[in-house]
């Protein structure tokens, strides 16, 4: 939501936060299952009312934001049931909902995800930005494929984190 100038230490100026960022745009909060409850409460009256203030304003400010959530929670319902995720909150949320299977239930999806991340990975790395890449200076030329070998121990492989664990680049 973002801070005023001098509320803290290090606050040396006026701060926008991420949705008055977002006006009239799309805001994505990963992981809404994990938020704290007095966190949930001002995420769910600037849902209701597109009005928040920034830490330690006194201001009202308002925003007018589309919002995508993700959770890893198997069942964000069941949090609700066990008080540790606001019900209102996860009914205003609850609109429209993608399920998206673990990646070790749909395994056809590893080797266009490991593809996309080899070369996201490859073009950082010629220009100079990539990870593990000794000498970035060296010329580097994608390999435009992955080796057959490689993709299938990549499928056989288990995936704890998801893609995350595919991505060349963490």
């Amino acid at each position: 939501f973002g801070h005023v100038k001098g509320v803290f230490t290090g606050a040396d100026r006026n701060k926008k936060g991420l949705f008055q960022e977002a006006h009239e745009g799309t805001i994505f909060l990963d992981e809404i299952g994990e938020l704290p409850a007095g966190i949930q409460t001002k995420l769910l009256r600037v849902l209701d009312t597109g009005e928040f203030r920034r830490v330690g304003g006194h201001k009202t400010l308002s925003a007018d934001v589309r919002v995508i959530c993700a959770t890893s929670s198997p069942n964000l319902e069941e949090n609700v049931k066990q008080g540790t995720f606001s019900k209102d909150l996860y009914y205003r949320l609850h609109h429209f909902t993608i399920t998206v299977p673990p990646l070790r239930e749909r395994r056809e999806s590893i080797v266009p995800l490991a593809r996309h991340f080899l070369a996201r990975f490859l073009a950082g790395a010629a220009a100079g930005a990539g990870a593990g890449v000794p000498n970035p200076s060296h010329s580097i030329q994608p390999c435009g494929s992955l080796a057959a070998a490689a993709a299938a121990a990549i499928v056989s492989a288990r995936f704890s984190r998801g893609a995350r664990a595919i991505s060349l680049s963490r």
